[in-house]
């Protein structure tokens, strides 16, 4: 199953420099929304080849991320938080206090004076046949004060 994945992968380096050639072209950006998956099974090797692939992109305080089940898949990735460590950037957030313990999510990025983007992380530690994800009680909760940042 993870040889299948990985065989998507190919010819990847072309992708994310035209997408980067593409995010340069832009006058004007707002924000960027990531929404997983940067890696196949997020071992550390991966995390540092998409870390060296996006290049200052992951420096760029107008992204916010959110890790996909794929960037989560074996415990250590989660245990040592490689999304987070990797891309520290994108998870900057207009309302800490929002954050359900030991977690970034869910984050706000006030976008303007009338719109925010709220962001939560659904992805979880799974075995490699289960891409699941869910939200506990606790991030529904903070979802449900997010409204009125």
């Amino acid at each position: 199953m993870v040889f299948r994945r990985l065989r998507r992968f190919v010819g990847l380096s072309r992708v994310v420099k035209a997408f980067l050639g593409d995010l340069r072209s832009l006058d004007e950006i707002d924000q960027v929304v990531f929404s997983g998956d940067l890696t196949a099974v997020a071992y550390r090797q991966e995390f540092e080849a998409a870390a060296a692939a996006l290049g200052e992109l992951r420096e760029r305080h107008d992204i916010v991320g959110v890790p996909g089940n794929h960037d989560l898949y074996v415990p250590g990735s989660s245990r040592e938080r490689l999304f987070e460590a990797t891309f520290p950037a994108w998870i900057y957030s207009d309302r800490p206090d929002l954050r359900v313990a030991n977690t970034h999510y869910p984050l706000v990025r006030h976008v303007g004076p009338d719109w925010a983007i709220i962001a939560v992380d659904s992805s979880r530690p799974t075995k490699l046949h289960d891409s699941s994800g869910m939200l506990g009680q606790a991030a529904l909760e903070a979802i449900d004060a997010a409204p009125e940042v």
